[in-house]
């Protein structure tokens, strides 16, 4: 039998459900502090329950149920924000769907302006569009004329925006 197998919710609105229990992974330790290692050379690994949570007063807070039939499971982030106070009907506005089609006052500001606001996705540093863009700037500028002339290369540099300018949708336009 797995030593840290998920277990299923014995009781409340969760009942029969499987429960992924929330523990953390650390060094395993010996007596003296000392890590233990497996025969391969890497250090052993346990899991175990996170502590040192605590309330606002500084009273300790438990973020795994002590008692009842689902004694040492994790408590779940809504039963922890729960016991701070929170009103349980009230964050179920708190979800996403309320505010799909809401504006950022960033947006707002920008559109007072004139300016279209682009939100992106987190990329990965290679594949950002702003980033690929600056590359193929880059690369561009490079096949310009080599100059140290100051006029020289502000033509070049604008020369090189410009080109870069008609690749970028019109501002207007809905991505």
């Amino acid at each position: 039998m797995p030593k840290f197998k998920p277990t299923v919710y014995k009781s409340g609105d969760k009942k029969g459900q499987l429960h992924p229990n929330f523990l953390v992974k650390t060094t395993h330790q010996d007596e003296q502090g000392k890590p233990i290692y497996k025969r391969d050379g890497t250090l052993e690994k346990v899991k175990i329950s996170m502590t040192g949570a605590h309330f606002a007063d500084g009273t300790p807070q438990s973020l795994y149920y002590e008692n009842g039939p689902d004694t040492g499971l994790f408590k779940g982030m809504a039963n922890i924000l729960i016991e701070w106070g929170y009103d349980a009907e009230r964050m179920q506005n708190l979800k996403a769907q309320y505010f799909a089609g809401v504006k950022s006052l960033l947006e707002q500001a920008c559109n007072k302006g004139g300016v279209k606001v682009w939100f992106l996705l987190k990329f990965h540093c290679e594949l950002n569009p702003i980033e690929q863009c600056w590359g193929y700037t880059k690369s561009l500028y490079c096949l310009s004329t080599e100059s140290s002339r100051e006029d020289d290369l502000e033509k070049n540099t604008l020369a090189v925006l410009k080109a870069i300018q008609s690749l970028a949708p019109p501002l207007n336009s809905e991505m």
